[in-house]
């Protein structure tokens, strides 16, 4: 069934699944591949570090990095480091983001909250987002995406930098991306990635009306969807929340009091003037809508120093 939210976007529901009712354990995960901040990522993470720091938090950087001046900026932030192999570009960084090692990083964690230092977060609702329910919530988008109209609506969420995943399902999803060829899967694998994803506009529609079980639908999706070159966040956002009933995704509506990241001034309208949980991008989005808001957000005087 689909619905429609109070922008007249018509959207899937995507009711949160019925999760564990033991107390969530979510971890911050701040990723910067340089240890050096200009001041719009120091003004980011000292925020992070004084709304969020209650929580588990780490920033994971490269492993050849020399963090000497993220230590100088914060002496009791956890630092981990990964392999240079997940730096150096975008595409790169996003492997890292579909790959299962990074959610077995933070396994004994119920939630990974990813935090790019072009985000910034206004509160403390980390638990209440965890307990929501979801797999995976960020903010909006909208049709036309960077090329979105005034009037354009909203078709689905996404924007990875400021992004909540429940650790189990990425765990699950990610490994059956990696799996090695068995003889159910080896001749699809060995398909053109366009046929592949053919083979999954027409077979996921067959597959859940013929209402296969989750766990080889699951199969079906994630393996044609091997060596895609969407995003991460859309294949999650919107690719994953339309085919998989089994992964839920925040609506736009949810997504909208999660984060902003394009088109804020008229999500902040829709909202009856009121700021999200955090936001992403805020410097590349209507930074003049940004700047009084994010002034605003005085950090503690602990941190106030430093900026």
């Amino acid at each position: 069934m689909r619905s429609v939210d109070d922008t007249g976007t018509r959207v899937r529901n995507s009711a949160p699944a019925q999760r564990s009712t033991a107390a969530p354990r979510p971890i911050v995960v701040i990723t910067t591949h340089r240890a050096v901040l200009d001041d719009d990522e120091r003004r980011s993470f000292l925020q992070v570090r004084a709304v969020l720091g209650g929580h588990d938090m780490v920033v994971l950087v490269p492993d050849d990095l020399d963090v000497a001046p993220l230590r100088e900026l914060d002496a009791e932030v956890e630092i981990r480091r990964s392999p240079t192999e997940c730096w150096g570009s975008v595409a790169n960084h996003e492997r890292m983001l579909l790959s299962s090692r990074f959610y077995e990083w933070f396994g004994d964690h119920t939630h990974v909250l990813v935090y790019h230092l072009d985000a910034f977060v206004f509160r403390d609702e980390l638990l209440d987002w965890c307990a929501a329910g979801y797999d995976y919530v960020a903010g909006p988008w909208f049709d036309g995406f960077t090329s979105a109209s005034a009037d354009a609506p909203m078709v689905g969420v996404g924007n990875g930098g400021f992004s909540l995943r429940r650790v189990e399902t990425f765990l699950r999803l990610t490994r059956v991306l990696e799996q090695h060829a068995t003889w159910r899967t080896r001749p699809l694998r060995a398909l053109p990635v366009r046929v592949r994803a053919a083979l999954r506009k027409g077979l996921m529609p067959a597959a859940r009306f013929v209402r296969m079980p989750d766990r080889l639908l699951e199969q079906l999706f994630m393996f044609c969807s091997r060596g895609t070159k969407l995003p991460e966040d859309m294949l999650w956002g919107l690719r994953a929340g339309r085919a998989l009933p089994s992964f839920s995704v925040a609506p736009p509506d949810a997504g909208a009091a999660f984060a902003f990241e394009m088109q804020p001034s008229r999500l902040y309208s829709i909202r009856g003037g009121q700021l999200p949980f955090g936001c992403h991008a805020w410097a590349t989005y209507e930074p003049e809508f940004w700047r009084p808001h994010i002034d605003a957000a005085q950090p503690p005087p602990a941190t106030r120093a430093a900026l």
